[in-house]
């Protein structure tokens, strides 16, 4: 009697895996509600559920409880010896990674995924090369072509994969997504013709199929959002069809980079309706930092085209800070649709990590410089609100004390120098000098990112009060652009103020990141974060004092001395003085 009551839950269960998989097999996404129901044992038994799971959760938003429910997959497989599904999941996790934007732990996933991959070929599913396809991040401008030769090559042979195991659902999905990683190249290139003509001949037998054909056709309606089809797909290709309409369903999506971008465009009349400069320059800089994140070439492409409009509207906005009236006509387009604008040559500038200049369309630009100080110049103007300051102010500043004609003359060979370096980038006379006042036209530069960081930090900060979640973004996307002030100036004396003052806002942002994941107890970014702060200010000993409550909270009292330990090393060979004995007090009351 005991036997048939134990064996009695695990027929039912059987049977409902075997309903569920057959939802699968008929071109339809097995019900949630009742896959929900499965005990997690039950679900580990079928690969094919706990992919479509995964893949619904991504879909759906829920980065979290994807999340978690891929790295319990990958640990499950990985202790049945299962490779395959290990690899399979650690693909979905990858993607996932891929889709909020990029995280240290996806570096590490996809640099393993391609080893694998190279390594043994065959046991990699198309899970795997479609992670690899969509791998984040933007390259140099010298190599951003084969980087997106070889994800095409990566997403051609993920749908020969899907396709030849009959894997319709996945195969729908990956059309859907290498339509939104490059809509422009998707209907010029014979192996997608090739590969849509089989999606059309599945739509005849599997809804899904025939939702994402529709979708991939111009007369996609509102109707398929509710035709089962995973609403994630819905609101990209509508935002990238139509820009200005707003899609209220990309609310729960504030994690997911893409959606997040491709509906930017909606919000333009709302930014240009403000008339603030600030509130502008914000806002594209978020477009720049997430199109960067993805790497994609529709990301980058509409990044640019956002950067175009606003840069139009420069002149408008001068006039309304002199508080003159601007006619409506030069105000805004009517919409971001509007006819396509002339390609803009204004300068890109990093300074942060070392000076690079580079073109609107990423090709950099050679700088040869036979004077010191005309390099400072240029990058004290860049420093300068409206990229202008007081000649008096500058000669005191960047050329320091001496006989006044001296300095004078050096600062009139150095203008002479500047004025050469962007007559060569194709902006002649954007140097100007009048009323005692030197300055850079401000319609030369595109995007500086010293004040795309400074300009994040400052909206992160204002949020944190209020709205953690929205200021983590900023300051998410703040940190990964932090790099020293002129790495390449080490002698600009001047200079040292403004490090100081960016090192200070990096560190304020990695223990506002560290206090908000350890509220959160996601002890992996916490760590990571706490590592940040060590490599930043590894003068800092409360920064060692972070990570050794860190670990013996986490019980890991061995980790916790190896880094008293090493702090001890840094104040004798550094300072040549001891921990203090608060810290002491830490490990051995």
């Amino acid at each position: 009697m005991s036997k048939q009551n134990e064996s009695a839950p695990s027929t039912n269960w059987s049977h409902l895996v075997l309903e569920l998989e057959q939802q699968y097999f008929d071109g339809k996404l097995p019900e949630r509600q009742a896959y929900a129901e499965l005990p997690a044992n039950v679900r580990l038994a079928s690969p094919l559920l706990l992919r479509v799971e995964c893949v619904r959760l991504l879909a759906e938003g829920k980065a979290r409880e994807a999340a978690e429910q891929l790295s319990l997959s990958v640990k499950a497989y990985a202790a049945q010896a299962n490779e395959h599904e290990m690899l399979s999941m650690m693909g979905l996790l990858a993607l996932l990674y891929t889709q909020i934007g990029g995280t240290p732990e996806s570096r590490t996933i996809l640099d393993f995924l391609q080893e694998e991959y190279e390594r043994t070929p065959g046991q990699c599913s198309g899970f795997v090369l479609w992670a690899l396809a969509r791998r984040g991040g933007v390259p140099d401008h010298s190599s951003r072509q084969e980087h997106w030769t070889q994800a095409e090559r990566y997403y051609l042979e993920a749908a020969a994969r899907f396709m030849e195991r009959g894997e319709h659902i996945w195969f729908a999905g990956l059309l859907l997504d290498r339509w939104v990683f490059d809509a422009d190249s998707f209907r010029s290139k014979p192996e997608w013709e090739r590969w849509m003509e089989l999606l059309r001949q599945w739509a005849a037998l599997y809804p899904i199929c025939s939702q994402a054909y529709r979708l991939l056709t111009p007369e996609a309606d509102d109707a398929l959002r509710d035709t089962g089809l995973p609403i994630r797909f819905w609101i990209l290709t509508q935002a990238i069809k139509e820009p200005a309409r707003r899609v209220k369903e990309a609310k729960p999506f504030r994690h997911d980079a893409e959606v997040q971008l491709f509906t930017m465009p909606s919000e333009l009349d709302d930014i240009l309706a403000k008339e603030d400069m600030e509130t502008a320059a914000a806002w594209l800089r978020r477009a720049v930092m997430l199109a960067r994140s993805i790497g994609s070439p529709a990301a980058l492409r509409l990044s640019d085209q956002l950067g175009r409009t606003l840069q139009d509207l420069r002149p408008a906005w001068n006039l309304l800070e002199q508080g003159q009236r601007v006619p409506s006509s030069d105000t805004k387009p009517a919409s971001f649709a509007a006819e396509e604008r002339h390609p803009e040559r204004a300068i890109h500038v990093q300074l942060l990590s070392g000076l690079r200049l580079s073109t609107g369309d990423g090709q950099e630009i050679e700088l040869k410089w036979k004077r010191r100080k005309a390099r400072e110049l240029l990058v004290y103007l860049l420093l300068q609100p409206n990229y202008r300051a007081m000649r008096e102010v500058i000669l005191e500043q960047v050329f320091g004390d001496g006989e006044a004609s001296k300095l004078a003359n050096h600062l009139y060979v150095s203008l002479h120098e500047l004025r050469h370096v962007l007559k060569t980038c194709g902006w002649e006379g954007a140097v100007y000098a009048r009323s005692g006042v030197i300055g850079i036209e401000e319609a030369c530069i595109g995007v500086v990112d010293v004040e795309q960081y400074t300009t994040l930090c400052r909206v992160g900060d204002q949020l944190w009060a209020d709205d953690r979640e929205a200021a983590l973004k900023l300051y998410l996307d703040a940190v990964q652009l932090y790099g020293q002030l002129g790495a390449d100036m080490p002698y600009a004396e001047w200079l040292e103020r403004w490090r100081s003052q960016l090192m200070d806002r990096q560190t304020l942002m990695l223990r506002r990141l560290i206090d908000y994941y350890t509220d959160a107890e996601d002890k992996t970014r916490t760590e990571h974060w706490l590592n940040q702060w060590i490599l930043l200010r590894p003068d800092h000993e409360e920064a060692y004092q972070a990570m050794i409550r860190f670990w013996k909270a986490s019980g890991h009292e061995a980790e916790a001395i190896s880094w008293y330990r090493r702090l001890e090393r840094v104040c004798e060979e550094e300072l040549g003085t001891k921990p203090l004995r608060e810290t002491h007090r830490l490990l051995w009351p």
